[in-house]
């Protein structure tokens, strides 16, 4: 039984690490790129719905599944606050970092999602499984290295300045850690919620939060936004083709996958997932758009590979034997 639960995990990951790595394609040569994003991401939240609600009747995992106002508040409402908080902390972050900083310091979301998972579930890492963790992180900059623009302007409007040391690291690092840290408690909190005491099924939750969504994009609608002026004159599928409905199909079954990996594995695992989708950007990138293949890139390979390897085979003894005495 936990071999067959390993390999659906492992497909799994493979399948968010493909619509990951595919999903910019799709949205460049599906027309997604021309809708508003208020309807792409709409769309696909109101899919998600669609598709769990199927999912749960055809599984028979409505007749378990439970809802009440203060679980979706507990299970959806909190993570949303923190996402929340995340972006306008990037946001702030953004005007004071260059893209390398901005990245690197991103990354070390995976590595503050296990201590948090530690804190709050008390499972732990074993060493090298600690040491997978640094090299992912390694790995996600060498995959990200290439995409750096250099040093930004700062927070002052015009050309590039140099931004005071204090402006730098109050303005600018201290914001951007502090969205690692709430994306690491976010996605500990979700596993908790989708692996606790109380387990919530992994489809309502995806339900939960798409509601969520929706109703945040329905209230940014009501103002003069961009995309509110666009669908007032054209329609809400303004931009759209028929193609279209791939990429929003793809990422409503991607958020349905992220869902079922953190319910059966953890969100270190859908990390790590996010971090082969970055290879396999890299590889679709050379084979579909003919870009030349970077050194960094080809160095972040085997590290990818071996960082993957490393926290899949090594797991904490200890956990797994009080699992085992468990089991018995």
């Amino acid at each position: 039984k936990g071999r067959g639960k390993g390999v659906v995990v492992v497909v799994l990951m493979f399948a968010l690490a493909l619509q990951y790595s595919t999903q910019p394609l799709a949205m460049k040569y599906c027309g997604g790129n021309k809708a508003t994003k208020s309807s792409v991401i709409m769309s696909s939240e109101v899919l998600k719905i669609l598709i769990s609600v199927v999912a749960l009747v055809v599984t028979g995992q409505w007749r378990t599944a439970t809802f009440s106002f203060k679980d979706f508040l507990l299970s959806a409402g909190v993570p949303s606050i923190i996402y929340t908080a995340q972006n306008f902390l990037i946001l702030t972050g953004t005007r004071y970092l260059d893209g390398l900083m901005l990245n690197l310091i991103n990354q070390t979301k995976t590595v503050f999602s296990a201590v948090f998972v530690f804190l709050l579930l008390g499972r732990k890492q074993s060493r090298l499984q600690m040491v997978a963790l640094v090299m992912m992180l390694l790995a996600s900059v060498l995959l990200t290295y290439g995409g750096a623009k250099g040093v930004k302007s700062s927070a002052k409007e015009g050309a590039d300045v140099e931004v005071p040391l204090h402006d730098w690291l109050l303005y600018g690092i201290a914001p951007i850690v502090a969205a690692s840290v709430l994306s690491g408690l976010a996605g500990a909190y979700t596993q908790k919620t989708l692996q606790g005491d109380r387990p919530r099924n992994s489809y309502v939750f995806s339900i939960e939060l798409a509601v969520v969504s929706v109703l945040v994009i329905v209230v940014s609608l009501t103002s003069d936004t961009a995309d509110s002026l666009v669908m007032k004159e054209h329609g809400f599928f303004a931009g759209w083709s028929t193609w279209t409905a791939l990429p929003v199909l793809m990422s409503a079954m991607g958020g349905l996958v992220v869902g079922l990996i953190v319910k059966f594995a953890g969100v270190v695992e859908k990390g790590f997932a996010v971090l082969l989708g970055l290879m396999l950007t890299g590889v679709f990138d050379v084979v579909v758009e003919g870009h030349s293949l970077s050194i960094t890139k080809l160095i972040a390979l085997p590290v990818v590979m071996g960082s993957l390897y490393l926290h899949s085979s090594n797991p904490y003894k200890e956990a797994v034997a009080e699992k085992d005495k468990k089991e018995k």
